[in-house]
């Protein structure tokens, strides 16, 4: 098995005009999917009011219910659509992208809770007002109202706890794996809610014009779940059933780890994209990792090179040959996919030469068209012998960088960065490029930094950041 594989056939090379066409179909694709978020908000309150809402605002205590109402319409709307976002539905993958759907269904998680609490404060309060009793009072009223209430309250609370979760704080304070366990709850919390919608809401009242459109958001958030997050991986991994059939030591700390399966050419990693990896071993099995492709897809083999970054990375280094394997993927869109000039650079830093040897490897373009920049810190770059033979192959021009960053925005080395020196200096024409960048975040923002001053187009800049 030779790691440096080249393909027999390689694809013909894009032309511009066809690269311009991909490019503003994928995003007229992207804009559309990602206007349905706030259209189908619109959408639930139009509905409200076409089933009777306005009703609800003759008084003042029914205009607070009303309120409610509304809040709760649109935050079960915005939940279910979270939903949707995480269930790695390869429609969106392929469109919207992998980091792009996470950190709009982040995003959303704050409204929906501030809607949901909303909802919550404004039918206890318009009930009390009508019922001309305290807050206290009718809020215990409905705690003790009947079982699905119950469940109501219930789900609620498994909202704020998730929500709260996922802020940016809170979520880099955690160890993914506590995380992840807080985050299956979300779960239990749309089960807990959908029996009050039955009993205490008009959501699937018969007769009404929103049934219908409730009843298929319900159908599609946990249809994607079910299928996309569990039926789609299960039926993969029992059918191709993946194994270590070798790990090799690139460099201290780095191994590449082969994985092999039945019919891998049905199960095709594209280069550049990622899969959540589960070795499954006492100690490695509770966790999923983000590593990604290392070499093109072959139908031979899967290829993973993992730098040991934390204690299960650490193990990641000491996996036996014939080790079963637990995949998820592909994900991702660091991929030819969204490639918009048929002049490319790609600058990796670290361990994330992995990913960029990959798309060396898979990038169909004429010789020269290509630039590879390498970045290490002290010793000699990831795969660079590996990185030095496709581009002579394939006519790329490797640069490598070595040295420790200054203490300022700059991803170059020290003394690259006092001699004034920045992207011009090893792209003539920056703007005419695309640009697919992976390495550590703090890294690649300022490699992004330095693009923008040589306005590049933000279209042409790539970049994968595994959302969690």
């Amino acid at each position: 098995m030779n790691p440096v594989t080249f393909p027999r056939h390689r694809r013909a090379v894009p032309s511009a005009a066809a690269l311009a066409t991909r490019r503003n179909h994928r995003y007229t694709a992207k804009d559309a999917w990602e206007s349905l978020i706030p259209i189908t908000s619109a959408l639930v309150i139009a509905l409200f009011f076409a089933d009777g809402g306005a009703s609800y605002f003759g008084t003042v205590p029914d205009a607070v219910i009303g309120i409610g109402i509304m809040a709760g319409l649109v935050g079960t709307n915005l939940f279910l659509i979270m939903f949707v976002l995480a269930a790695r539905v390869p429609a969106i993958e392929r469109i919207v992208g992998h980091d792009r759907a996470i950190a709009l269904h982040n995003t959303l998680g704050k409204p929906t809770l501030y809607l949901i609490v909303a909802h919550f404060v404004g039918l206890v309060l318009g009930n009390a007002l009508v019922s001309n009793v305290s807050v206290v009072q009718q809020t215990l009223d409905f705690w003790n109202a009947d079982e699905d209430m119950l469940k109501a309250f219930l789900s609620f609370i498994g909202m704020i706890v998730v929500v709260i979760s996922s802020i940016v704080v809170a979520r880099k304070a955690l160890p993914y794996a506590v995380w992840h366990a807080i985050h299956l709850t979300s779960y239990a919390v749309m089960v807990l809610s959908i029996p009050h919608q039955f009993s205490w809401s008009g959501l699937f009242a018969e007769g009404t014009a929103a049934r219908v459109y409730w009843a298929a958001l319900f159908v599609v958030s946990i249809g994607s779940v079910v299928i996309f997050r569990f039926g789609v991986p299960l039926v993969k991994n029992l059918r191709h059933r993946l194994v270590v059939q070798r790990v090799d030591t690139i460099a201290p700390g780095v191994v590449s780890v082969y994985l092999s399966g039945r019919n891998l050419r049905s199960w095709r990693f594209p280069a550049g994209s990622f899969g959540q990896w589960r070795f499954l071993t006492p100690a490695l099995m509770w966790e999923a990792h983000p590593f990604s492709v290392s070499a093109a897809p072959n139908g031979d083999f899967i290829r993973l090179t993992v730098r040991a970054l934390g204690d299960n990375s650490t193990r990641n280094q000491k996996i036996r040959v014939g080790t079963r394997v637990w995949a998820e993927g592909p994900y991702g869109v660091f991929t030819s996919a969204v490639r918009t000039s048929p002049k490319v650079v790609l600058i990796a830093a670290g361990i994330g030469a992995a990913p960029i040897r990959a798309l060396l490897e898979d990038l169909p373009a004429h010789r020269g068209d290509i630039t590879v920049i390498l970045r290490a810190s002290d010793s000699e770059p990831y795969l660079l012998d590996e990185i030095r033979a496709l581009a002579k192959s394939t006519g790329a021009r490797l640069v490598t960088l070595s040295g420790r960053r200054p203490n300022t925005a700059s991803w170059l080395p020290h003394e690259e960065w006092a001699n004034g020196e920045n992207i011009t200096h090893y792209v003539s024409r920056p703007r005419d490029c695309d640009y697919y960048i992976c390495g550590p975040t703090d890294c690649m923002e300022h490699v992004r930094t330095d693009l923008a001053a040589h306005k590049v187009p933000a279209h042409a800049v790539h970049y994968e950041e595994f959302a969690w």
